[in-house]
C-alpha cells in the first residue's frame, strides 16, 4: 500500500512543532482543527511525518506515474489547469502521468506532454452533484486507464453524524460551510473563506482571516445564504 501526505497532515505536524499555536473550541478557523488534533497521538503524528510528500511507482511492462496530494513539490500546491502557474509547474514532472488530490474536483488533462488526472474527493467532491467521488487505475496494453466513478452516499447521515460530535459547536462557520458544501457540492469552504476574509479586510484592513470575530462570520455568512 502506498499512502503520501496531504496538507491536513501537514497542519497536525506543524502544530506539534508549535507550542504557542492555539487552537479553540467555538473558532470558526481553528475549531475543527483542534477537534482532529484532539482525536491524534505522538504515534499518529510520527506515521504522518514518515509519510512522503509524493511516490513514483512503476509496474512491470507500464510507464511510471506519480501520485502526490497537491504537486510532487508541495503538498498545498493545486494542481488545476485554470491556474497560471501550471505550465511552469508542469515542466519539471517527475514522470508524464500525474495522480493528484486536493481540489477536490474530478479532472483530466494534458498539458506539456504531461497528463494530470484528479479522481475528485471520496467526501466533499466538488461540483459533483453531492455524490462521492474516487478513480481505478488498470494498466492495459502497455497504458495507463483510469476509470471514474460517482456514487451516492447518505449525505444526511454525515451531517447528523457532525451535529452529536458537536461540530455546530465547535467550529461554527467551518460546520455551516462544511454542510453547504456536502449538500449542494458547489462552493468550497476556500472560496466561502476568501470572501469573508474580503469583506473583512474591505471594512477594517486587517487580512488574516483567522483574526476575523465570530460575530462577523456569523452575519457574512448568513448574508451569503448558508
Amino acid at each position: 500500500m502506498s499512502i503520501i501526505r496531504g496538507n491536513k497532515e501537514e497542519y497536525w505536524i506543524t502544530h506539534r512543532k508549535n507550542a504557542c499555536e492555539i487552537w479553540k473550541d467555538g473558532k470558526t478557523t481553528t475549531g475543527i482543527l483542534k477537534y482532529v488534533y484532539d482525536q491524534l497521538n505522538d504515534d499518529d503524528i510520527d506515521m504522518f511525518e514518515a509519510m512522503p510528500i509524493e511516490m513514483t511507482l512503476k509496474y512491470d511492462g507500464l510507464p511510471r506515474f506519480t501520485i502526490c496530494h497537491g504537486s510532487p513539490f508541495k503538498v498545498n500546491q493545486s494542481m488545476r489547469p485554470d491556474y497560471e502557474y501550471i505550465d511552469n509547474l508542469l515542466e519539471n514532472m517527475p514522470s508524464n502521468l500525474i495522480i493528484c488530490g486536493h481540489f477536490h474536483i474530478q479532472t483530466d488533462y494534458v498539458r506539456n506532454d504531461v497528463r494530470v488526472i484528479n479522481p475528485g474527493a471520496v467526501g466533499v467532491a466538488l461540483h459533483s452533484n453531492s455524490l462521492a467521488q474516487f478513480m481505478t487505475l488498470t494498466g492495459k496494453d502497455g497504458h495507463w486507464e483510469p476509470q471514474f466513478f460517482s456514487v451516492g452516499y447518505d449525505v444526511d447521515k454525515v451531517i447528523d453524524e457532525m451535529e452529536k460530535e458537536r461540530l455546530d459547536f465547535k467550529a461554527p462557520g467551518w460546520f455551516r460551510m462544511t454542510k453547504n458544501l456536502l449538500t449542494t457540492g458547489e462552493k468550497s469552504i476556500v472560496n466561502f473563506i476568501s470572501e469573508v476574509q474580503q469583506v473583512y479586510y474591505k471594512e477594517t484592513g486587517i487580512s488574516d482571516y483567522r483574526l476575523i470575530p465570530e460575530a462577523f462570520w456569523d452575519k457574512t455568512l448568513t448574508r451569503l445564504g448558508i
